[in-house]
């Protein structure tokens, strides 16, 4: 219920209500004070007549108050409208579209009742009030709508099994895309009377500006536009998982990672001791609690050391609240496997620590530490010949001055099947021959050596900004080391080149490439311009010098925590590569349906995209041989969009903006259906009972003077 007032400047005339006290008070009689001996009965008498009088006057005062408020009331005309809910049933047929939101922000708990059931109910309701001649049809809005029934239909039994049927999201909102197949829908009706029903908690994520630009230019005929607030215009507030990032640190030549937890409280309260938990496969191993202020963030920082060699999947959990769709999210990422590592030193001494490869031994392999993810095998040019590429995963040339055509051929084939190649230069390279050598190989042609400062005067320095690379997401972290803290005193410099097919991915600081990339096949090749020990820098004695090496022999061996690619969301397509002998795969999702995909053939693997993505989790991926045997192709995780965790409103004003010229209208409060046209409000005329309560006052009063 609402109070509204067709006059209300005559509200104004409630002030004259004052006149009646300040006359009462000014006009108040004082006793008369008579002086005679022994005469008390008439001392008496008077008090008693003057209390009456005080009486009188006190309850003309108050009546008067009223009768002038009264008036006041009566000329402001004021109106109480009581909400009868969703006025639905016209007096002629109509063709009606009910949109009911089935994002997973619908599944909020407002007193103890999901509004997803709130607005089911209400789809219900709308349903139960079409008549014989009315057809309607429903969709369900999220990411991806369904049209639960395509065309408009007069069987009021088939709507309301389609409400019955139909179940709350893990999806996102796009009332746009909702609105264009609803008007698609009433297009086709013959009926005039048209009408457009959303049932929505009015979150501002499922109103985005950019969505509503598609609409415009949809023409239809007029349509009758009304959004039902299931939340009731209340505020939602809600707690969140915004952000996982898994990242490995080193410590003590020790490799551990790092889990960084995103929250973010969107609630006018501070948040105090919320339970964070991590777990890993299905055990809990670490747990802490957050401190986040009102419409603040927080971050928990866990740490731990799971096995090597591991895909590891695991996920967040916080303290459940009254959205619990987005207290849970998942993530995957793989420990690194051992990595079988040719090193070829192109430079070696009698004295082991002079040779080019002592350094990057030591950091491959400290101490030959059992705990390293990295076997290195150290080969002469002499030896080499004695060793098969193929069966290594990495090749790292150093200052290697040239390998006959046989060993360049037999390279280029290891790593178009998919090995690692890592170039690193020196004295003994001869830039034309190796530009001769290994043709497009290199991710540039070389030019020559550049004396960029002398020892003990300081050096070049490594460029720190843009590290966007994910040979660099250690160094993003922090305690993950300065990579500028290096010197370099020589450098190779590099062709500049229009139609370069590789990509330069790190710089010194004058902007000469320091480490260059370059695909080939299904391999990759990374070419770094200066020495790997110290002949032309002290990388070697720094810090960053092991992650480093580390990161780059990961990431050229395909073994490179982090690299999953970009996050999967809830209905969002996953694209799937397996071997060319593997016919089908099968995609089996975290509630355990199996899809079965049939790949087509391209550059001599399979691929396929699946759709199905529409519950959050783990999804695992299998393989079949033409032998019977099983091949894990894939794995990967799925979680919701993280804006649609923000339950904020959007208010009329900004839903007039994005749907133009239709007529808006938002009903609150009870949701029962209406007979009739209109608003679905009653409104009562207040003025005639004012008036009659003023003539009782008016009655009250001359008899109150009459009596007196």
């Amino acid at each position: 219920m609402n109070l509204t007032f067709l006059n209300s400047v005559y509200l104004f005339g409630l002030f004259a209500a004052a006149i009646p006290i300040i006359i009462h008070v000014l006009s108040r009689k004082r006793a008369v004070t008579y002086r005679f001996a022994a005469i008390d009965f008439i001392i008496r008498s008077h008090r008693m007549v003057a209390r009456r009088l005080k009486l009188k006057q006190l309850i003309l005062m108050i009546l008067r108050t009223l009768m002038i408020i009264l008036i006041a009331l009566s000329l402001s005309r004021p109106l109480l409208k009581r909400s009868l809910g969703v006025a639905f049933s016209q007096p002629n047929p109509s063709s009606s579209v009910i949109i009911i939101d089935n994002s997973f922000s619908m599944g909020y708990l407002l007193n103890g009742e999901s509004l997803f059931a709130r607005a089911k109910r209400a789809a219900r309701r709308i349903v139960d009030s079409l008549k014989e001649e009315d057809n309607a049809s429903i969709i369900l809005c999220n990411s991806s709508p369904q049209v639960l029934l395509p065309d408009l239909t007069f069987n009021k039994s088939a709507l309301e099994k389609a409400i019955a049927e139909a179940q709350l999201s893990f999806a996102a909102t796009d009332i746009a895309t909702c609105l264009s197949q609803a008007r698609q829908i009433l297009s086709s009706s013959p009926l005039a009377d048209r009408y457009l029903y959303v049932l929505t908690d009015l979150t501002k994520n499922g109103w985005r500006a950019e969505s509503f630009f598609r609409l415009q230019g949809e023409k239809t005929e007029k349509i009758y536009f009304k959004i039902l607030d299931i939340s009731q215009g209340q505020k939602l507030p809600n707690q969140a998982i915004t952000g996982i990032r898994v990242a490995p640190v080193f410590r003590e030549g020790r490799r551990e990672y790092s889990f960084k937890i995103e929250v973010e409280n969107l609630t006018p309260e501070p948040s105090g001791d919320l339970l964070c938990q991590l777990y890993l496969g299905d055990q809990e191993v670490s747990r802490g609690f957050l401190q986040i202020p009102a419409w603040g963030e927080a971050v928990k920082k866990f740490s731990c050391q799971p096995g090597q060699g591991e895909t590891i999947f695991g996920r967040v959990d916080i303290a459940p609240d009254k959205l619990t769709q987005d207290n849970i999210r998942y993530f995957k990422f793989h420990t690194g496997r051992e990595i079988q590592a040719l090193v070829v030193d192109g430079d070696p001494k009698t004295r082991i620590y002079q040779s080019e490869s002592f350094y990057l031994e030591k950091a491959l392999n400290p101490q030959k530490n059992s705990r390293s993810l990295i076997l290195p095998t150290i080969s002469t040019l002499e030896e080499l010949s004695s060793y098969r590429f193929a069966d290594f995963d990495l090749v790292i040339l150093s200052n290697v001055e040239q390998l006959s055509s046989e060993l360049i051929d037999e390279l280029k084939r290891f790593v178009g099947n998919g090995g690692g190649l890592f170039i690193t230069l020196g004295d003994r390279v001869n830039p034309d021959r190796y530009n001769q050598s290994f043709g497009d190989l290199l991710p540039r042609p070389l030019r020559g050596i550049r004396k960029v400062s002398l020892p003990g005067e300081g050096g070049r320095r490594l460029k720190e900004g843009g590290l966007e690379h994910p040979i660099f997401q250690i160094f993003r972290s922090p305690g993950g080391g300065r990579l500028g803290s290096a010197n370099f005193f020589k450098i190779y410099l590099v062709e500049p080149s229009p139609e370069a097919v590789g990509d330069i991915i790190l710089r010194y600081d004058n902007d000469a490439p320091a480490l260059l990339e370059r695909k080939w096949g299904k391999g990759r090749v990374i070419v770094f311009t200066s020495t790997i020990d110290r002949d032309w820098n002290d990388l070697p004695i720094r810090t960053t010098y092991l992650p480093l090496i580390h990161q780059i022999s990961q990431y050229l061996a395909r073994s490179l925590t982090g690299e999953e690619g970009e996050e999967i969301l809830v209905g969002q397509p996953k694209s799937l590569t397996w071997e060319e002998k593997e016919e089908v795969i099968r995609v089996i999702d975290p509630q355990g349906k199996v899809t079965t995909l049939p790949g087509r053939v391209k550059e001599g693997r399979r691929e396929a995209v699946y759709l199905e993505t529409r519950i959050p989790g783990f999804y695992n991926v299998l393989g079949q041989r033409e032998d019977g045997g099983k091949l894990t192709a894939a794995a990967f995780t799925v979680n919701i969009e993280l804006a649609e965790s923000n339950l904020a409103k959007i208010n009329h004003e900004e839903l007039s903006q994005l749907l133009g010229e239709e007529a808006v209208e938002i009903v609150r409060g009870d949701y029962r259906v209406s007979r009739g046209a209109g608003s679905g409000e009653r409104a009562y005329k207040l003025w005639g009972t004012l008036l009659f309560g003023l003539l009782i006052l008016a009655a009250i009063e001359g008899l109150v003077i009459r009596k007196g």
